[in-house]
């Protein structure tokens, strides 16, 4: 529940930052490979009531997204809620990983 993205999840509605470093929930993780943003445009990904993830836009030049962005992110947010739960159900998610984990360590 940290940062941003934290944010997002608990508050369970769209972030829209035009200058996302000015927020006092910004975090900058270097360790995970994130690169350096001015703007934030974040949906959750609800199913069922259920925050299953947070869909992100970052850009680094500093503006506001505008309404048709964030309805975009938003639908594309409720769409991948559904694909979500269905992998989640037949247990595609799993496998996922496995052979996510599989590339990782043949690399």
């Amino acid at each position: 529940n940290e940062g941003l993205v934290g944010l997002v999840g608990t508050r369970e509605e769209p972030l829209n930052l035009e200058n996302a470093a000015d927020h006092p929930r910004y975090r900058y993780f270097a360790e995970t490979g994130e690169e350096r943003y001015a703007s934030f445009l974040g949906a959750p990904i609800i199913h069922h009531r259920r925050v299953v993830g947070v869909l992100v836009i970052q850009q680094k030049e500093r503006r506001q997204f505008d309404e048709g962005e964030e309805a975009f992110l938003v639908t594309m947010s409720a769409q991948l809620a559904g694909v979500i739960a269905h992998a989640e159900a037949t247990g595609s998610i799993r496998g996922l990983g496995r052979q996510g984990k599989g590339i990782q360590e043949a690399k």
